[in-house]
């Protein structure tokens, strides 16, 4: 018998996207504040399951019920929060302006792609106590607003690129998706999901599009290196025991992006692909893991939706 609400085994990406923005808290909990508490492991432990807990209650009430809330009034108050705590910070001291560039584009975003209240709201927990976000606002960490930022324009060009035309909207998006790349190389694992999705009915325009990205890629590099800030990545460090699972990773952003169904899957696919690489860079190049979470937790706040279909293991059992 199919139960109403978001957080069922009908939604499986839901489920998975709560579970793994809950555990990406709890590894900043443990790896970025372990000096505040006596037992960082069973504090992470014990904020993963509450961050679930709260999820799950939130996301099992019917959406009628949600419903009742005024969309004006609740929009209102949502508007609020994310107009405060900007204010907030800055009158603490904590004024990067970027970041906080970052957190009004996360408001809009939450309310601009949220299907219905019950979604905003789930979104809007979801991203309120999350220790990632603070994290970046107090100690001005650029990473999780650059994730914002790509994540704005996957959605914005996946409205303009015409699924037959090569027109300026089509070269300005290989340009943009590198230039995304170029500041935040771990963001290519998105760009390479995000592309094949987007062109994999037309091979040859996808093998234009990327031509174009590598392109402006490489003027980037020549032209902006030096005067830009940019996530920097040891590749000179990499082993022949790491090629192996890259190409791994590299096929699997492939697959999932061809395999799809629209761009909230996409960001789903690339946030696991990327929580993966997280793995295999701590592991190997001791990457700073609370960076590129960092970059990871938007993504799962997006992937989560209301969807009016049940799903079951990426099939639809019943419109």
């Amino acid at each position: 018998m199919f139960k109403p609400g978001m957080l069922n085994k009908y939604n499986f990406i839901n489920i998975i996207s709560v579970a793994m923005a809950g555990v990406t808290g709890g590894l900043y909990l443990y790896t970025i504040y372990p000096y505040y508490f006596n037992h960082p492991i069973t504090s992470a432990i014990l904020y993963v399951i509450l961050f679930f807990m709260i999820c799950v209650f939130a996301g099992r009430v019917k959406r009628s019920v949600w419903n009742m809330i005024e969309n004006k009034w609740f929009y209102i108050i949502e508007s609020l929060i994310f107009l405060g705590l900007p204010v907030y910070f800055i009158m603490h001291g904590y004024n990067n302006y970027w970041n906080i560039a970052g957190v009004l584009l996360l408001g809009y975003l939450i309310i601009y792609t949220s299907s219905n209240v019950r979604e905003n709201i789930i979104r809007l927990e979801v991203f309120l106590i999350s220790p990632v976000f603070y994290y970046g606002m107090i100690f001005q960490s650029s990473f999780f607003t650059e994730a914002i930022f790509a994540i704005s324009f996957l959605l914005l060009i996946d409205r303009m690129i015409d699924k037959d035309r090569i027109d300026h909207y089509f070269i300005m998006s290989a340009v943009i998706l590198a230039f995304i790349v170029f500041i935040n190389p771990f963001l290519g694992v998105l760009f390479i999901v995000f592309s094949t999705y987007r062109l994999r009915q037309g091979i040859k325009r996808g093998v234009l599009f990327l031509l174009i990205a590598c392109v402006a890629y490489y003027f980037m590099i020549s032209l902006l290196k030096g005067q830009v800030t940019v996530l920097s990545l040891p590749f000179s460090n990499i082993s022949i025991a790491i090629i192996l699972p890259l190409i791994l990773l590299l096929i699997s952003a492939v697959y999932a992006g061809w395999i799809s169904r629209n761009i909230y899957e996409v960001l789903f696919s690339s946030s696991l692909l990327m929580f993966i690489t997280v793995l295999i860079y701590n592991s190997t190049l001791q990457v700073p893991r609370a960076n590129l979470l960092s970059v990871i937790y938007p993504l799962f706040i997006f992937a989560i939706r209301d969807s009016n279909t049940k799903e079951y293991i990426g099939k639809i059992l019943e419109d």
